[in-house]
């Protein structure tokens, strides 16, 4: 029987900021339980979102699965069989209809990123700053988290409850743009330890059914 336990931690190291650039992969801060929960709960995300240029629309809805890496039709990075994986897996990136004129992408906690610092730690605040890129793009107008904070929002992009702002880069402040992205839980990991009891974790609500074993 065994369990898997986070204890408050990432597999990667955490660097202390004292300030967010305003141009980064890290668009807004968190709580740190509300990054452990993007890395270690969620087992896959719903990502809804809706653009348009005024001219040309788009609407999208896909899942993406956590700690899996999609792009060019494939996975390049499996997710993890079961909840252990979790410790020797690499963030989410997902990208869908790649260089087409509607596509969109996930980027969590990528493993290109890592090498930047995944997640950065406020100590002064008690709170972290996720790398994470939500886009999606109509008609080559792309729709970004990762844009100048100084530019004119065009929308929001919504993960798990927690706004970013979402703006069209130099074109943002042009008439008609506007987007909004939600990414939410579609299904959690169980976290079930084997041991007759059942699981952890309600799959589909996230909820605790019950305490980790004592060992």
């Amino acid at each position: 029987m065994a369990t898997v336990r986070h204890l408050g931690l990432f597999p990667w190291c955490v660097s202390t900021v004292e300030e967010n650039p305003a141009y980064s992969f890290w668009p807004g801060p968190v709580t740190l339980s509300t990054a452990l929960k993007w890395y270690w709960r969620v087992r896959k995300w719903r990502f809804i979102g809706t653009a348009t240029d005024g001219y040309s629309s788009v609407s999208q809805n896909q899942i993406i699965l956590n700690n899996a890496s999609y792009e060019l039709g494939e996975f390049s990075a499996e997710q993890p069989e079961t909840e252990k994986g979790l410790i020797c897996a690499k963030g989410t990136r997902g990208i869908y209809n790649d260089g087409q004129d509607d596509d969109f992408e996930f980027y969590l906690y990528d493993e290109r990123v890592i090498s930047l610092r995944a997640i950065r730690y406020d100590n002064d605040a008690a709170l972290v700053y996720p790398s994470l890129i939500a886009t999606i793009n109509v008609s080559g107008v792309r729709f970004s988290t990762l844009s100048n904070a100084s530019a004119a929002a065009n929308g929001t992009a919504t993960i798990d409850g927690v706004a970013f702002n979402l703006t069209a880069g130099y074109d943002s402040g042009t008439e008609g743009l506007t987007a909004t992205i939600d990414i939410t839980p579609e299904e959690y990991w169980p976290y079930d330890p084997s041991d007759g009891l059942g699981p952890i974790y309600d799959a589909t609500t996230g909820a605790q059914l019950r305490a980790f074993p004592a060992d």
